[in-house]
């Protein structure tokens, strides 16, 4: 179930439980006065309602590990470092973060040479996650320092979880620039559930990534 269905279902379940229970303890009430206790019901059930809906959210964006739990296999959120290989065939190492909401997703990344040297950065436009493929697909906006422009594109990713219920934990795909449609093959893991993981330390993660799994652009000979 998605997380934004999943908390207005447990919103309206709370509300819903509450509401019984004081119709329960308010019997005598409502019999002498039916007509009035309908609104009134009404206008307790929204203001229950929206004080779950502050309540449960301020919750979810406060309490990393509930949030977790509550979003299941669709929580991406935090630091992601991965590496792809350039048209030049050079290894391009990039940090990733996924910052979350009950209803969407922005990642935001930023790449570098093998050197140290800054290599470009991107943001997404719109993303698509289907958990029961395991599949993640975007369309982003990245900005090469090579470039004089503002260069579209799509990503396509294979999202392997330890089970239909967990998290994921590592991203497999391509992207590929609309002004230069060349596939470059990615492959990414997730170092913390953090937003604002230091840069150096990321980098590092994903040069270790990158040297634990260095065949992975290597293809077999038909």
């Amino acid at each position: 179930m998605k997380p934004i269905i999943k908390f207005h279902t447990l919103i309206i379940s709370i509300t819903t439980a509450l509401i019984f229970w004081g119709w329960i303890n308010l019997t005598c009430l409502i019999v002498k006065h039916p007509y009035y206790s309908v609104p009134i019901a009404g206008f307790v059930s929204i203001g229950i309602y929206r004080m779950l809906v502050l309540i449960i959210g301020s919750i979810l964006q406060k309490w990393r590990w509930f949030k977790k739990q509550f979003f299941g296999a669709y929580y991406f959120e935090g630091t992601w470092v991965g590496f792809f290989e350039g048209n030049n065939k050079k290894i391009t190492f990039f940090i990733e973060t996924f910052e979350q909401e009950l209803d969407s997703i922005i990642i935001r990344g930023e790449a570098y040479r093998a050197d140290g040297g800054y290599y470009g950065n991107w943001i997404t436009e719109a993303i698509n996650f289907n958990a029961k493929k395991g599949t993640l697909s975007y369309t982003y906006n990245t900005d090469a320092i090579k470039n004089s422009f503002i260069n579209p594109g799509i990503a396509n990713f294979i999202v392997k979880r330890k089970s239909h219920y967990k998290p994921p934990y590592q991203l497999k795909g391509f992207s590929s620039d609309l002004f230069n449609p060349n596939k470059l093959i990615a492959l990414e893991e997730k170092i913390s559930n953090r937003t604002d993981f230091i840069t150096d330390e990321a980098l590092a993660k994903a040069k270790e990534l990158h040297k634990a799994n260095e065949s992975y652009f290597l293809t077999p000979e038909n």
